[in-house]
């Protein structure tokens, strides 16, 4: 792999000076050199940082091998770049982003080139896959923080993180697994609200679900968040979030009292969720009852029964937001 870090700017007028030296050693911005003898040190107006680097990753020095440049042979070593921290929250910045689906075949090499690094021998599994899954956790904590709102980064860092759950990664970080899930929780909470994205609510109730099914106290947030989209103005959303309920409430049976388990998953099967709006709010806090988790308070207004006089402009309304989401979901 060649590994090419490209100079942008140089704080020192004399690293770039034509007496100056060629020097051929790479340095990272870290390593400054120290003043040159009768330099006097930083002048006024100079930046206190080192150079500012580009790096530029590829299978190949030459075209030689063009088969080099094919993402399947790439990605795997660029992925080996997640262990240097470094370099780590951007290269899984561009993994993410590739995962999200420029292309089925691209998407496929990322997450198989992921999978594949964690992969570890069986002589330091509990060890070695722990610290690769917690250097990966606190880089995607990043990517989210950093891109916050920026769709097209959150949607396949959403997707990812939900691809990864399906196959049993971030599960058991030890002490840094809780410390994931309140982050994560946090993002989809921000990223989520008021998003019309289909794709990100998708993967962001998806990531929800799993979240709900691990142990308390976390479990509870992520099932009281599910719980928040059975009334969402997107009827499609709505199924969706009742789905991942009735999936959570079946694996883990911790979450609501034994003998409330079957009148919860009855109201679940009964309620047509994309049908109209107040039927699934009725519907929801019927559930948020039984679960005895808080709505709260801004949540009770919107879950108050509607009355004679908002009943028929609320059912138009539910009917055009039933049509458009159909219409977009679609793709026109």
């Amino acid at each position: 792999m060649l590994l090419l870090a490209t100079s942008l700017s140089a704080s020192r007028p004399s690293l770039t000076r034509a007496a100056a030296p060629w020097d051929p050693i790479i340095r990272l911005p870290s390593n400054r050199l120290a003043p040159e003898p009768g330099e006097g040190g930083r002048q006024d107006g100079e930046e206190e940082t080192g150079t500012k680097w580009a790096l530029l990753v590829a299978g190949s020095s030459g075209y030689g091998n063009y088969r080099h440049q094919v993402p399947t042979v790439s990605y795997p070593r660029l992925v080996q770049l997640l262990r240097i921290s470094s370099y780590s929250k951007y290269v899984l910045s561009g993994l993410v982003i590739s995962t999200g689906g420029l292309q089925e075949s691209l998407s496929k090499a990322s997450v198989t080139a992921l999978l594949e690094y964690l992969q570890v021998s069986e002589g330091d599994i509990n060890e070695e896959r722990n610290v690769r899954e917690c250097m990966l956790s606190t880089d995607f904590l990043w990517i989210l923080q950093q891109y916050q709102k920026c769709d097209r980064v959150v949607t396949p860092t959403f997707k990812t993180i939900e691809i990864l759950f399906s196959k049993k990664v971030f599960l058991n970080m030890e002490d840094h697994t809780q410390e994931f899930y309140s982050g994560l929780l946090h993002s989809l909470s921000v990223e989520l609200r008021a998003s019309k994205d289909f794709a990100k609510l998708f993967a962001g109730l998806s990531i929800l679900g799993y979240v709900a099914s691990v142990t308390e106290p976390i479990n509870s947030k992520a099932l009281s968040q599910l719980l928040f989209f059975l009334g969402h103005r997107y009827p499609k959303i709505r199924k969706a979030a009742a789905d991942q309920v009735y999936l959570v409430l079946l694996q883990n049976e911790n979450l609501v009292p034994e003998d409330k388990i079957e009148r919860a998953l009855e109201v679940l099967t009964e309620t047509c969720w994309e049908g109209a709006l107040d039927e699934a709010k009725t519907g929801r806090c019927k559930l948020y009852e039984i679960t005895g988790l808080d709505s709260g308070p801004s949540q009770q207004v919107r879950n108050r029964v509607p009355s004679k006089g908002d009943e028929r402009k609320m059912t138009v309304t539910d009917e055009n937001e039933s049509y458009s989401s159909l219409v977009g979901f679609s793709g026109f």
